[in-house]
C-alpha cells in the first residue's frame, strides 16, 4: 500500500520530501518484519541438525538478493525513472504474494515445550550470555561499529554517485559493493 501511495505521489509530481521520507521509513519498518518472521519459521520447518545450514542459506539468499537489487537500482532508475521502478516494485510484490500463496506445507514441526519460553526471557538470556563472555562482548561491539560504518558507506555511495553526476555511477558503485559483499558472504561462509 505504501508503494502505491508513493507511485501516486510521484505520478502527481508532488514534491514534499517529508512525506516521502515518512513513507519510506514506514515501508522499511514493515519490511524489517521479514527477519523475525524468517527466524521464527525456519526452526519450525527444518530439523534441528539442519538449522545452522538453513539459517546460513537463508541469510545468503536474502542478503544476496537485497544487495543485487540495490546495485541494479541506479541502472533501473536511469532506464525507467523512479516511477517505473516503483511500479516494478509493486508488480514484483504481487507476483511474490501469488507465488507464496501456492506453497503448500505439511504441518510444521512443533517446538519442544521447553523451547517455548517468553520472548522477553529469550532476549534477556541472550544479553546475559553476551555480557558474561568477553569474546561475545567484543564481537557484539565490533558488529555494532561495522554496521555503523556500513550505513555510512551506503550514504557515501549515494553522494559519490551524485558527485559523478548520474544515477548510472550510483548503480556502478552499488554493483561493486554488491559483488564484494556477495563474494565475501559466499567465500567467507
Amino acid at each position: 500500500m505504501i508503494v502505491i501511495i508513493l507511485i501516486g505521489l510521484v505520478a502527481l509530481h508532488i514534491k514534499l520530501p517529508g512525506i516521502y521520507v515518512g513513507l519510506v521509513f514506514v515501508a522499511a519498518l514493515f519490511g524489517s518484519l521479514a527477519y523475525p518472521i524468517q527466524d521464527t519459521l525456519v526452526p519450525l520447518l527444518v530439523e534441528p541438525d539442519q538449522l545452522v545450514q538453513a539459517q546460513a542459506d537463508m541469510s545468503i539468499a536474502y542478503k544476496g538478493t537485497d544487495y543485487v537489487f540495490n546495485a541494479l537500482s541506479g541502472f533501473l532508475i536511469s532506464l525507467c525513472s523512479v516511477l517505473g521502478v516503483l511500479i516494478m516494485d509493486a508488480a514484483t510484490f504481487v507476483v511474490t504474494v501469488a507465488t507464496f500463496r501456492r506453497i503448500k506445507l505439511a504441518e510444521p514441526r512443533q517446538q519442544h515445550t521447553r523451547e517455548k519460553s517468553l520472548y522477553l526471557n529469550q532476549i534477556l538470556v541472550g544479553f546475559k550470555i553476551i555480557s558474561t563472555d568477553p569474546l561475545l562482548r567484543l564481537l557484539t561491539f565490533a558488529s555494532v561499529v561495522m554496521n555503523f560504518f556500513f550505513g555510512g558507506l551506503n550514504t557515501y555511495v549515494v553522494l559519490f554517485g551524485r558527485h559523478f553526476g548520474d544515477s548510472i555511477y550510483y548503480g556502478i558503485l552499488e554493483s561493486m559493493s554488491a559483488v564484494g559483499i556477495l563474494l565475501g558472504m559466499t567465500v567467507v561462509y
